[in-house]
């Protein structure tokens, strides 16, 4: 029996110590090919038996980098190959490693002051040791290394480092019940050793020189905090805070705080327990020592010193763990004190990002303190009453007046380096946070504060950082302001601010101003006599083209919030579309839209000439590109993408806000819609439509291959072809544009060509909550009739195109994988049709029916879960949808004895075998539909599956399939055939029985 560790030869050793000394040569620090080489060369090394041995012989090498390899090799094998080790080798192993720790540590070393590292390393491999082999082979695994070090002599640094590095390792240790809680229980025994160790070197006792005294003070506070972290008991942690608290008042300050910080935020105190020996005294200190650090750096203007860090973390940490205790005792002096010391944080001095990082650490305490605040029993009373209230208001205030100080930009703004302006920007953003925040609390006062304040500035010409910075807190706390506030914000939007606000393009003020009114577009819905005024800010800005995209999306949300209120001011917005074409392409869009929405507010006939005037143009422009596509192709087809979004625009601006329709009488709606109808019949309206049809028919035709264009298409198509309940005088009928789709998808394919049909056959079989009654056996019955067997006729001849399209472009498994959106977007359009249009599906010729239904069979292979589904869903929606009506059910019958067999062969292989287990519950609903739709069937379907011998895979067993069939055709409901399924899988899957396959049952 072995009883020793392989040892390497002496040539073997010299060896691999020359390759660690050669990799690591200055001389290949430009070599990257030849030192990847040699690592290999090494790890394979690494991977022999042998390689146990290279920790003994190498770990006293000359070389600090072969040492450190030799201590590294014992924990790599350690964590890769320690299944290999012989079982009589661990403790042999483990002696070996303490006793090279011992040696390493020992002052006796030639090396040891080299070997810091190497010690480091050696603890890890002893902390790996202690995970495998405690409590059993290695008991007392902390005491035992601890003595060991102390009988060589080592430092009580050394020893500390141990203990820090020890505790951390194992917390790190990927270890699972019950082994976890056996390695737990072993180290937890030995806490009040380590307690002891920390204290003795915190109080300073047995310590030497000075410079040791600070050395093991350093280590005691990083192996405590480890500690913490690993869960010292509430005993130990209140034993040693009194040994804490000294040292925040000596120049271990930073690690005092950081230690108290850990158990604030981190141990069994977390979560605002034990207030009286940490919140209380911590409060006293920072309202003392705390306020004097911070103080300080104020006047020396010390953003970087440590003390102030450390101060802010311990601010940050007292807010987290204190809040809702000191929200009860706002009245408090030290509570008090401590406000203001948050406060003076958050006004450091500086601009943020570029001259201080403080102030930003502090703005997400303000909600903690506001939300502990509200949940507070002292904050249930009256508002005017309440002294809590009071304080509470008048300290959001003070944080309200202070990073309104913070946010303001420098009048040097221009001149700030590129991530000073982005970090003051961010600054500002977060910052933006804290006005939300305060008004929850300051509420109606925070307004009129500002708003006066800004009164105030515009009185005496204050700079325009001053007024700037004011606009934009009234910006910020938009997010929480009411929609009926009636005090402040009529005056802020009135001749009495924006009438005085600069309008100079360089100013800021300007650019704020706008995105204030964007911050604000809900409340003017309901203040309209604001609208105008702000209105006409808005436009001025759109001629200054740094402003203008902001401005343009400004008046297109205003504008359509605020239609209705805007239709006195027509012509002005005639004014407006003169000055369109002279805009960026980005902005025309957004203006466009936004006169085109307060048009859809005005009577339909009045809206005629002024949609003309807009329209005409752009289909003009249309025209023009598409004939001069064949000379200057790239050109046009730009003018011609930026034509169409403008068509797009005009759309959705005339389209009704659906909302708006369901608070509408039903017969004034029905009298509206015949009006439209008769606008609609005005010969140029017909026209305008029958230009832009012929337009999109050339678009399609032209640019049949191009991904963008068809992009834009898409979106034009589902804006002009509104459903009947929100027809415009410009809606085109949904079955041309369909039709035409399937013109452009036999030209060249692409999965946005289904996509964009899929919406069409919606828009084409509108919710019959919006239909109109109409009289039996009138003309506009008969119109309707014609229209829908017009609609029908070219669903059909569409699907027809497109099922044939598609399965030339799909024809086999490889391509289906290789385009899996191609099949998810048509397999969703099938779906669509037969649930809208059960009848025109079987209306296609039979053979393209079976070629869509194998189709969807190939993609319930496919390894696309969102390809899958859609194959799924539509084969559900056949089964569904077939079941309506006798005449629908027997049409289908057909189809279904036809594929009904393949459909229940590739579900049962995908559920039981082929595809994730997630997608069981998918494959067990369309098993269900194919029983309840065809029960007898079925059962033949499955009968014939099951007998096949290995069918669907080699660990089917005869008992499984028996039990599958039974319990499938026995069942109706999709719980039990999905359970069912399931423990087939498992199975199937070799998976029956196993901690994995019964860990994961769906």
């Amino acid at each position: 029996m072995a009883s020793q560790m392989p040892v390497l030869s002496q040539a073997d050793l010299e060896q691999v110590a020359a390759m660690i000394l050669q990799m690591h040569a200055p001389e290949m620090a430009g070599n990257a090919e030849v030192t990847k080489a040699m690592q290999k060369q090494l790890i394979e090394v690494q991977k022999t038996d042998q390689a146990w041995g290279l920790t003994e012989g190498l770990i006293h090498h000359p070389s600090p980098i072969v040492r450190f390899f030799g201590a590294q090799n014992a924990q790599t094998k350690i964590a890769r190959d320690w299944d290999t080790l012989p079982t009589e080798l661990q403790p042999v192993l483990l002696e070996q490693q303490l006793r090279l720790t011992g040696e390493a540590a020992s002052p006796a070393s030639p090396y040891q002051a080299e070997n810091k590292i190497v010690l480091r390393k050696l603890f890890s491999t002893l902390a790996s040791l202690i995970l495998r082999l405690t409590p059993k082979q290695f008991p007392d695994p902390l005491l035992k290394v601890l003595s060991l070090l102390a009988g060589h002599h080592a430092s009580r640094v050394l020893i500390l480092e141990w203990l820090e590095i020890a505790v951390r390792d194992i917390g790190r240790g990927a270890l699972v019940e019950p082994r976890k809680s056996e390695v737990a229980r072993a180290i937890n025994q030995e806490m009040p050793l380590v307690v002891r160790t920390v204290t003795d070197a915190l109080s300073g006792q047995g310590s030497g020189l000075p410079q040791e005294k600070e050395a093991e003070a350093v280590a005691a506070f990083r192996c405590l905090e480890a500690w913490i972290d690993w869960g010292l008991t509430a005993d130990d942690i209140t034993g040693l805070l009194p040994v804490l608290y000294p040292l925040m008042d000596t120049p271990f300050i930073v690690q005092a705080i950081s230690a108290i910080v850990e158990v604030l935020t981190n141990s069994v105190f977390r979560d605002g327990k034990a207030t009286k020996i940490l919140s209380e005294p911590l409060l006293r200190w920072a309202a003392g020592k705390g306020t004097q650090i911070v103080h300080r750096a104020v006047q020396d203007e010390d953003a970087d010193s440590e003390e102030l860090t450390a101060v802010c973390k311990l601010v940050e940490a007292l807010v987290e763990h204190s809040a809702s205790w000191m929200a009860g005792k706002l009245d408090q002096p030290d509570v008090q004190s401590f406000l203001t010391l948050l406060l003076s944080l958050t006004a450091f001095p500086g601009l943020p990002g570029r001259d201080e990082n403080i102030s930003e650490q502090t703005l997400m305490l303000y909600s903690n303190i506001q939300e502990e605040l509200m949940e507070s029993p002292d904050f249930q009373s009256d508002h005017a009453t309440s002294p809590s209230w009071n304080i509470a208001k008048t300290f959001f205030s003070q944080a309200v007046d202070r990073l309104r100080v913070k946010m303001k930009m420098p009048l040097d703004g221009t001149q700030l380096k590129k991530e000073d302006r982005k970090a003051f920007e961010v600054y500002r953003r977060d910052a933006g946070e804290v006005m939300v925040t305060a008004y929850y609390v300051v509420r109606g006062d925070m307004l009129r504060g500002l708003l006066d304040l800004l009164l105030r500035d515009l009185d005496s010409n204050a700079s325009w950082p001053d007024i700037e910075v004011t606009l934009h807190c009234l910006k910020c706390a938009s997010e929480a302001v009411e929609l009926g506030e009636e005090k402040v914000l009529p005056i802020l939007f009135s001749a009495q601010v924006f009438g005085r606000l600069p309008r100079d393009p360089k100013d800021a003020v300007y650019l704020t101003a706008i995105r204030l009114i964007r911050a604000y577009e809900e409340w003017f819905r309901y203040h309209n006599a604001s609208v105008a005024f702000v209105l006409d800010y808005i436009v001025s800005a759109l001629d200054v083209p740094h402003l203008a995209p902001e401005a343009a999306s400004a008046l297109k949300a205003i504008c359509d919030l605020c239609r209705g209120n805007l239709t006195q001011h027509v012509a002005s917005f005639g004014a407006l579309h003169s000055k369109v074409a002279g805009m960026e392409a980005e902005q025309q869009i957004k203006v466009i839209e936004a006169i085109c929405s307060v048009l859809q507010a005005i009577p339909p006939a009045d809206a005629v000439d002024p949609i003309l005037t807009i329209m005409t143009p752009i289909i003009e422009k249309l025209e023009y590109c598409l004939d001069a596509a064949a000379t200057a192709a790239e050109a046009a087809r730009a003018i011609a993408m930026h034509q169409l979004q403008a068509l797009t625009a005009s759309a959705n601006g005339l389209t009704p806000a659906e909302e708006d329709m369901f608070d509408l009488d039903p017969d004034a709606t029905a009298d509206t819609a015949r009006n439209l109808e008769t606008i609609r019949n005005d010969s140029r309206l017909q026209q305008l439509r029958d230009r832009i049809l012929r337009a999109v028919s050339r678009v399609m035709e032209t640019w049949s291959q191009d991904t963008e264009m068809a992009t834009v298409l898409s979106t034009f198509a589902k804006a002009i072809t509104a459903s009947p309940s929100l027809q415009t005088l410009i809606s085109l009928p949904p079955s041309p544009l369909l039709y035409m789709i399937g013109l452009a998808a036999q030209r060249s394919y692409s999965s946005l060509w289904p996509s964009i049909a899929t919406a069409l056959i919606f828009r084409m079989a509108p919710s019959s909550f919006f239909r109109r009654k109409i009289q039996p056996g009138s003309a506009e019955d008969m119109a309707d009739k014609e229209e829908q067997a017009e609609t029908l006729r070219v669903a059909v001849v569409t699907t027809d195109v497109l099922i044939r399209a598609t399965t030339a472009a799909l024809p086999d498994p490889g391509s289906l994988q290789a385009h899996p959106d191609v099949a998810e977007s048509f397999l969703k359009y099938v779906s669509a049709v037969i649930a809208k249009f059960p009848i025109a599906f079987i209306s296609i010729p039979p053979e393209t029916q079976s070629a869509c239904l194998r189709m969807a069979v190939m993609t319930l292979s496919s390894p696309e879960q969102f390809t899958l589904r859609s194959a799924i869903e539509f084969l559900a929606t056949i089964m569904h949808t077939s079941r309506h009506s006798p005449t629908t059910a027997e049409a289908y019958e057909p189809l279904i004895n036809a594929h009904g067999r393949d459909i229940v062969e590739a579900v049962i292989t995908g559920g039981a075998l082929a595809s994730p287990r997630s997608m069981i519950p998918n494959f067990a609903e369309i098993l269900v539909a194919v029983i309840v739709r065809t029960p007898t069937s079925a059962k033949s379907w499955i009968d014939a599956l099951m007998n096949i011998p290995g069918y669907p895979g080699e660990k089917a067993t005869p008992e499984a399939k028996k039990k599958f069939q039974e319990a499938v055709l026995r069942s109706r409901t999709p719980q039990r055939i999905k359970a069912a399924l399931n423990e087939f899988a498992l199975v199937c899957r070799g998976l029956a029985n196993s901690a994995y396959g019964n860990a994961s049952v769906i």
